[in-house]
């Protein structure tokens, strides 16, 4: 059946498919089924009904389109067109797309045939609207705008350069002229990218390597925040306006990532950028543009706080409904659109119900319940808003929905924490933990109460059910993800399955304590018999190990191969390391028996390493690889003390570590060592908020040279070098940063009297009361409020420090209690 994200099958596979459906209408499965029941004359039908209806293949063609998120047969092809593996196919479907543009009178067809085209420069769009195109002048005109000077030349480099999945998805499968060009963008480089366009101003069409199969505009490009979280540059700003005057088009797809098959006023929205989400409006961005299935820009918007985006995209034009308006608080405009129509106030829309949205601001509940809210409506997840208020520690919110009618019931006692209430429940209905959607046992696994997880348990809850329909969390992921380790033994106890037989993407507790950092969750679940090569069945690199290369954990990904992770898991980790640029891990994999040279779809590691521009990944990729060349005993004689410093480092041996190097002293002289491996020591590259510096292995690497730095001196404590450091607006800010994050209250108060900005943003983190809050130091958050920090300062998210608070534990109540007492909201 579809999979109707990242990719899509071949426009022959979905017309087989359609026939194959049509021709067994009475050997139907349940799944198929379902699949009918999209139409709108079949949704209400039983299965037998649908078995002996007269189904038309042009329905099932229809119903098929919908499953994928296409409107209709023809869209649906053309979205497998557009997602087709091979690139010569890509190039070839792209010249066929641009002589159906041209004939649809697309303003964009024009500015691309006018460039590439002698016979059309200098005419006007009716002009080459009102000329004949053929094939083979589209398919000049694309390769033209990839920098050759004919379509053979262009076929013939393609051929010669295979990408292995995805369009020009390796370095060496980009055309040179194209690749420079990329790289002037990724740098911000106007100056440098100024030349390349007059040379050939049809470049600035060229569809590059993405996390899609159809690639991306140099425009997604050229805002580096969306594209790989890197900071943006006014020369970004400028670079982006000259391809939007040199005649990109400004509403193509594309995107990577979770941003992937939307324009770029949709990718800078999802990640906040309003600089650049101001630039491309005010150059014509369309509000309103969306592919597919996917969001608008006001949804992405409001699904990431960005009000001042919201407002612009609000000024351009674009349209909008309760689901954003709640989401972002605006009580104007939802009273607006409440009196104009109250209708949908107890309507999903995609997924979501106001009522439950509002559920951790007091004024919007209070006005959603004046227009008729059902205080016990639920949202597609079976969540209520009291659920969802109570959860998150909201009192007036839960006050405000009680007084409304919302009634009590057991998950509202879970997640107040109530066990008597909860014993009384189940004691008057045995049956009352049963769910369609959300399941108590699993609420009160997120809670993290032993005490109601046991009743849910003798009263028979299900160890292993899932969650609700698409994330399928159990209670052991739930327990984990939520850092509630101590809830292991006891799920064990009742039969929760280490080893589900259903990997379905994050479903796997050994997945789910790596991905959050829960380094005792990953020990008792190995302890437990957990496979540390364990893989989900979504593919990718979605097992336990290359989940340490996503979040860049190297003390999990040392106990996970300490425990046995085969090689295929270590190859994809590998490639999960180079594409992220984990050095560390890396090299832990690198001096096993791991095939450096695994493919996988997007390229092998060095591939990955090359592509995402990982120097120095790339460097050691080709080092290792060198050394794996060597003759058995020469290539053991040097991975074998760089195995055994990553082992001593991790276990905080500095006796056997000084030993080493005193042996091996060009093993501390390592770039590795001094950027990662040292930091991985300090605590300040472990997981959160697992902190634990290696004071040990730190002093022996300060002894051999490693220098200190200020995030490296707060975190080991060492006010000495503190105060060397301190000496910058910058190490400052820095330093009071790592001490809210390391709990280290003596420090903060040195910096804090030493003139650090209170409320001085790092990165895109925010302000150290955020870091307080995300790693629950509560004694840092109680100085840093005492101190005047700002309790509603927001990230580049938008979130306030409160936003990463949620009760369930003695220290995280009390930090929320404190926030809240101090005025902060979620």
């Amino acid at each position: 059946m579809p999979c109707p994200f990242y990719t899509a099958p071949s426009p022959q596979a979905v017309r087989d498919e359609a026939k194959r459906i049509a021709e067994s209408q009475a050997a139907w499965s349940e799944e198929i089924v379902e699949l009918i029941r999209n139409l709108d004359e079949y949704s209400g039908r039983s299965a037998l009904e649908i078995r002996l209806s007269r189904v038309s293949r042009a329905q099932v063609q229809h119903a098929l389109a919908l499953e994928y998120g296409a409107s209709d047969w023809q869209d649906l092809l053309h979205l497998c067109e557009t997602m087709e593996h091979d690139d010569f196919t890509q190039i070839r479907n792209r010249a066929q797309f641009l002589v159906e543009d041209h004939s649809q009178r697309h303003p964009v067809a024009a500015v691309r045939l006018r460039k590439a085209l002698p016979e059309l420069a200098g005419k006007s769009d009716r002009e080459v609207f009102d000329a004949a195109i053929t094939l083979a002048d589209a398919q000049r005109t694309i390769a033209k705008e990839y920098g050759f000077g004919s379509w053979r030349a262009l076929r013939e480099f393609v051929r010669s350069h295979p990408a292995t999945d995805g369009f020009l998805n390796t370095p060496d499968a980009v055309p040179p002229d194209v690749a420079a060009m990329v790289d002037a963008v990724d740098a911000g480089d106007a100056e440098r990218l100024k030349p390349l366009i007059e040379a050939n101003p049809s470049l600035v069409h060229a569809r590059v390597a993405s996390d899609i199969t159809c690639g991306d505009t140099v425009l997604h490009r050229a805002d580096p925040r969306a594209t790989n979280g890197a900071r943006m540059t006014k020369g970004h700003l400028t670079v982006a306006q000259l391809l939007i005057d040199n005649g990109i088009d400004i509403n193509a797809m594309g995107g990577c990532g979770d941003s992937c098959f939307t324009p770029p006023i949709d990718a800078s929205s999802w990640i906040g950028n309003q600089r650049m989400a101001a630039l491309l409006l005010e150059n014509g961005a369309d509000p309103n543009r969306a592919y597919w299935t996917m969001a608008k820009p006001v949804r992405t918007a409001a699904n990431h706080k960005g009000k001042a985006i919201f407002r612009m995209l609000l000024k351009a034009g674009a349209d909008y409904t309760l689901y954003e308006t709640v989401a972002l608080g605006f009580l104007k405009l939802t009273r607006d659109l409440l009196k104009e129509d109250a209708q949908g106030i107890n309507e999903t829309d995609d997924g979501a119900l106001p009522i439950v949205q509002a559920a951790q601001d007091v004024k919007m509940t209070r006005l959603l319940l004046q227009f008729g809210a059902d205080p016990n409506g639920q949202d597609s997840r079976g969540v209520t808003a009291l659920m969802e208020a109570s959860q998150a520690g909201a009192k007036d919110v839960v006050e405000a929905l009680l007084g409304g009618g919302a009634e009590p019931d057991i998950f509202f006692a879970i997640a107040s924490r109530d066990r008597e209430a909860v014993d009384r429940m189940l004691a008057a209905d045995p049956d009352c933990h049963k769910s369609e959607a959300v399941t108590p046992v699993i609420l009160a696994a997120a809670s993290g109460d032993v005490a109601i997880v046991e009743s849910l348990l003798k009263a028979g809850a299900d160890p292993n059910e899932a969650q609700h329909r698409w994330m399928q969390d159990s209670p052991l992921v739930t327990g984990v993800s939520h850092r509630h380790e101590h809830l292991v033994p006891l799920l064990l106890e009742y039969g929760a399955d280490v080893n589900p037989p259903k990997a379905f993407k994050w479903n796997i507790p050994l997945t789910a304590a790596v991905r959050w950092g829960n380094y005792a969750g990953v020990e008792m679940l190995l302890a437990a018999g957990a496979n540390p090569s364990i893989a989900s069945d979504s593919g990718g690199i979605g097992n336990p190990l290359g989940w340490t290369a996503f979040v860049g954990d190297l003390r999990c990904a040392k106990l996970l191969v300490d425990a046995g992770a085969d090689k295929a898991a270590r190859c994809l980790a590998l490639i999960g390391a180079a594409h992220h640029g984990r050095l560390s891990i890396i090299e832990l994999l690198g001096t096993l028996d791991t095939d450096l040279h695994h493919a996988h779809p997007g390229g092998n590691a060095m591939h990955r390493a090359r592509a995402n521009k990982h120097a120095g990944a790339l460097k050691l990729l080709v080092e290792l690889d060198e050394i794996h060349q060597l003759p058995m005993g020469r290539r053991d004689d040097i991975l074998r003390p760089r195995a055994e410093f990553l082992h001593a480092l991790l276990c905080d041996d500095g006796e056997a570590l000084d030993a080493l190097i005193a042996k091996h002293p060009a093993l501390v002289d390592r770039d590795l060592v001094r950027n990662e491996l040292f930091h991985h020591a300090t605590g300040n590259l472990q997981g959160k908020p697992d902190l634990r510096p290696l004071l040990a292995a730190v002093d022996v690497l300060v002894k051999h040279g490693v220098p200190w730095t200020i995030q490296s001196a707060v975190a080991c404590d060492r006010i000495e070098e503190i105060d060397r450091l301190a000496n910058r607006p910058e190490t400052l800010r820095q330093g009071l940063h790592t001490a809210a994050k390391f709990n280290n209250v003596q420090a903060m108060k040195f910096l804090l009297d030493a003139g650090a900005d209170i409320d001085a943003k790092e990165g895109g983190w925010g302000t150290a009361l955020h870091e307080a809050a995300r790693y629950r130091a509560l004694e840092a958050a109680e100085c840093l409020i005492e101190r005047g920090a700002k309790v509603n300062a927001t990230d580049q998210y938008a979130n306030t420090p409160r936003a990463f608070c949620r009760p369930g534990t003695e220290r995280s109540d009390a930090l929320c209690d404190l926030l809240d007492s101090h005025g902060a909201t979620a």
